[in-house]
């Protein structure tokens, strides 16, 4: 039985009637589920609000390590000698890109002129010794 005071006593209202088989007043009770839904929206709200805001504060902090990460990574390319640091610095002007297209040029014609026969030797003598073993 509600009691004067229960949080519910006065959300409902007093009851009418014996306890047994009592009603709330209605309109108390649409009220009160009214109320709790207007409540529970605003929380709802304010948590979606939040997971936002986490959210954001969680993309601008990626973007700040994914700079800082590609600030340190061309500092070390400069002071540091590597090959991609190297390429880079060579590349960058024309002159550089007409020089390594001739190198490339070079090596490519070097390893046709003395890979191409050698790759087809070692296919023949594969092949004659699947050969003879057949």
């Amino acid at each position: 039985m509600l009691q004067p005071l229960d949080g519910l006593y006065t959300i409902f209202g007093k009851r009418t009637g014996s306890s047994i088989g009592a009603e709330i007043e209605p309109d108390r009770f649409e009220w009160a589920i009214a109320e709790s839904d207007l409540i529970l929206n605003e929380a709802e709200q304010r948590l979606i609000e939040q997971r936002n805001r986490a959210r954001r504060q969680a993309d601008l902090l990626q973007a700040q390590v994914d700079a800082e990460r590609v600030h340190e990574l061309a500092r070390l390319e400069v002071e540091h000698v590597s090959f991609k640091g190297l390429w880079k610095r060579l590349t960058r002007t024309t002159l550089g890109k007409v020089a390594t297209s001739a190198v490339a040029t070079l090596a490519a014609g070097i390893l046709t002129f003395y890979g191409v026969p050698a790759l087809v030797r070692i296919i023949a003598g594969i092949w004659s010794v699947i050969r003879s073993r057949f």
